[in-house]
């Protein structure tokens, strides 16, 4: 925080107070007792609160909206299709580390099947009509092709995701 701009942590400080409490309440998912719906709740916050300081960091002229948003609901605002987007990475980068933090007793969304290679593409056709809200759906599926396509590809993760022993 003391690397930002005064102006901006004062305008934004309610996001990134919001990002901070995400961030500290994942460590909560190393507790066996975490449930299921916790689960969901710390890793939507997670990642769709770092996209939504992200966005503020770019476009601060923006109004940011920080009254929780939810996963996957039609958005009103360009600010929940951002935090959707963010809260669909983080089931990405779950699935993409679901050895890794198995092994660490991490419980995440991938780790105890709350998303899997099966939901996936039914979450990511969601988050896309999420983003075509408020971008054309052309830019939506480049910009889907060109960069997130082999993360969301089970076939490329069997190959490369996991080291083989």
């Amino acid at each position: 925080v003391r690397v930002l701009p005064s102006d901006f942590r004062e305008r934004f400080k309610e996001i990134i107070n919001q990002y901070n409490i995400a961030q500290e309440d994942s460590s909560r998912l190393f507790d066996p007792s975490v449930t299921k719906e916790e689960i969901i709740d710390i890793k939507n916050r997670a990642g769709g609160y770092s996209i939504l300081l992200l966005h503020a960091m770019i476009f601060p002229d923006e109004p940011v909206i920080i009254h929780s948003p939810e996963y996957l609901r039609y958005p009103i605002a360009k600010q929940e299709a951002f935090y959707t987007f963010g809260a669909w990475l983080s089931r990405v980068d779950d699935l993409w580390d679901i050895k890794k933090d198995g092994l660490k007793g991490m419980k995440q969304l991938a780790t105890e099947k709350i998303v899997t290679w099966e939901s996936l593409p039914n979450e990511t056709q969601r988050m896309m009509g999420c983003l075509e809200a408020f971008f054309p759906r052309k830019r939506v599926e480049k910009m889907m092709g060109e960069h997130y396509a082999p993360l969301i590809n089970k076939e490329i993760f069997t190959q490369y995701g996991e080291s083989k022993e």
